[in-house]
This record gives structure tokens, sequence and C-alpha cells, in this order.
């Protein structure tokens, strides 16, 4: 008999000791997001194929990967005019690296040190929570050991930087 919060994880995709293509969940989050992202900006895509899988939940690291599509979907249609999202992936030493840019609004420098900070939003009351980055970041760093951060420059855009351990997920 499997007991019931083991049954919950595995109905929401959050076994950890699920091993994952990383480029695999990307699709899967992309289809989800297609929509979303395809009236604001045109999608550059670069996996570096053959990458090593990894151990997660499925469900984590798509609902983070939709986190940050959303958000910089939402930052390029700020801009007024029709933008850009690219995704890549890599490996970087024992790190998986997946790399999400936007050429939106970006982040101003006097918000940056609060962008994970739970309940903390730059969008107009009804379309955030201030709990998409702040999930990711528990998700990404307290989960999987694994670290979460970005670069911005106003008018010229974001990029998100996930590094992810290859091998344990650190639970």
């Amino acid at each position: 008999v499997v007991d019931t919060e083991e049954r919950r994880a595995r109905l929401m995709g959050e076994e950890v000791d699920e091993r994952a293509d990383i480029n695999e969940l990307l699709e899967s989050t992309l289809v989800v997001a297609h929509n979303r992202l395809n009236k604001v900006a045109d999608l550059q895509i670069d996996y570096t194929p053959g990458l090593p899988p990894i151990s997660c939940g499925r469900g984590d690291l798509n609902q983070v990967f939709l986190n940050l599509l959303i958000n910089a979907a939402d930052a390029v249609a700020e801009t007024g005019k029709r933008g850009l999202i690219k995704i890549s992936t890599k490996q970087k030493d024992n790190e998986l690296v997946i790399e999400i840019f936007d050429n939106g609004i970006g982040i101003p420098e006097d918000i940056k040190n609060k962008m994970f900070t739970p309940f903390f939003t730059t969008k107009k009351v009804g379309h955030g929570t201030g709990q998409g980055l702040a999930f990711s970041y528990s998700i990404i760093v307290g989960k999987y050991n694994g670290k979460l951060y970005f670069e911005s420059k106003v008018r010229e855009g974001t990029t998100f930087f996930i590094h992810l351990p290859i091998g344990t997920s650190g639970e």
C-alpha cells in the first residue's frame, strides 16, 4: 500500500528519484506555454543534445520553467513590440545549465534584490501573485541544491540562469 503523501507526490510528478532529460522537460513545458509565448515573441531554442539525465520531480521543474517563461512573455509584452525569447541548455562541469532570455523591459536595479521574495510582484493587481519566482527559487536552491539567478538591463532584457547538479537531487 502506497502512503497518501507518496501517492500525491506521484500524481503531481514530484518524485525526486525520477531520471529526466532536461531538454524533454523544457519541450513539454513549451507545449503548455506555446500560445502565450507565440502571441508576443519569437522563440529560439538551443538545446545541447545528449545531456545526462538528472534526478528530479518533473512537476517541480516544469512549474519552474513555466513560471520563468510566462514572466519572460509578460516582460516582452510590456515593451509593446514583438520580442524574442531564447532557451538554451548545456553542461558545465557537474551541472546542467538552463538559460532563459527575453528582450523585454528588464528589471530595474532598485528591485533586483526583491525578485525572489514571496509575494513581491511588479505586475498589475490581478496579474501576478508574487509567488512564482519565490517558488522557483525554493525548488531549485532548496530542493535540488542548484542555483537560480538572473542578469538584467532595463530596456534590454533579462536572462535567468538555472544550474542543476548532475547526480543526486540533494534530498
